[in-house]
């Protein structure tokens, strides 16, 4: 684990600073944009003292200590999304903005969006397959290769318990959280414009798409994956450090890919915001140079 030891841990308490200072600048005001260089210098000092932490960590302790800095990364996170909201208008919520156009009209797309949901109910039954296989695997052990050892025991019982209650509780509430994500708020410019509405739409099913693929195929195929080896490994030196690493090494895998999905939707309904905020403007000078 020397690799994940030396650069995961750095490379997460860099991101959030490094993301901040990526944004472009777009403040609401110039008391913003000050705000924001004020929030953007903590953030730095954050950085450089969590990463002096982390250097401390691996001279002065053991490598699991110092594997655990990472962690740093959820504080300097929190601190960089007020220096973002403060950096780009876009980033900050629709109704935050209410007004700045100089336009009172406010609208929204008024359609039961769940209905429109991509994800199919037959697609589902891949999901139910997937973990139902996996289940199969596990459970079968005992029948076709008899447990030996305690240990070989408790390694079938700990993979069969993961299936029924890490995985089967998340696949039985995806499709209500699916659902759900399709009813977040879609606020609309005066005009109604198509183009804000299909993207609007876009943004919506690949929520929808990134939920299913990640918890209703990856996340059964690689508990399922994961707790079949478990359960069929032998009981010989140094087997159970073999599967975690390999376990390890794909959750964090898992968890970084669903973090960069979690951040380029972020980006994208910042654009969304962006194109929102400039028809809006658009109305708003329209009627100002009606009233002329």
């Amino acid at each position: 684990m020397f690799w994940f030891d030396l650069l995961f841990p750095p490379a997460m308490i860099l991101f959030p600073a490094v993301f901040a200072l990526c944004v472009p600048k777009r403040g609401f005001s110039e008391a913003d944009l000050k705000a924001s260089r004020r929030l953007i210098r903590w953030l730095i000092g954050g950085t450089v003292g969590a990463i002096l932490m982390w250097l401390a960590a691996r001279m002065l302790f053991k490598p699991d200590v110092a594997r655990l800095g990472w962690v740093l990364c959820f504080p300097l996170m929190t601190l960089a999304q007020q220096a973002i909201v403060k950096r780009n208008v876009d980033w900050s919520p629709p109704t935050a903005r209410s007004g700045a156009a100089g336009s009172d009209v406010r609208s929204a797309l008024l359609m039961d969006r769940a209905k429109r949901n991509p994800v199919r109910r037959g697609l589902w039954g891949v999901m139910w397959m997937i973990w139902s296989l996996a289940v199969a695997g596990v459970a079968m052990r005992p029948a076709l290769m008899p447990i030996e050892s305690r240990a070989e025991w408790t390694r079938w019982g700990i993979a069969l318990g993961c299936l029924i209650v890490v995985s089967l509780p998340l696949m039985l509430f995806l499709p209500a959280l699916v659902r759900a994500s399709l009813r977040e708020a879609e606020p609309m410019d005066p005009g109604g414009s198509a183009e804000l509405a299909r993207a609007y739409e876009q943004l919506r099913n690949f929520r929808a798409w990134v939920f299913f693929w990640m918890f209703g195929v990856f996340q059964p195929v690689l508990i399922g994956a994961a707790m079949i080896a478990l359960a069929w490994l032998p009981d010989s030196v140094g087997s159970g450090a073999i599967a975690g690493l390999i376990g390890g090494g794909l959750g964090a895998a898992f968890g970084l890919v669903g973090a960069g999905f979690g951040i380029y939707a972020g980006i994208r309904r910042a654009r969304i915001n962006g194109l929102l905020r400039r028809l809006e403007q658009a109305h708003a000078s329209t009627l100002s140079t009606a009233a002329r």
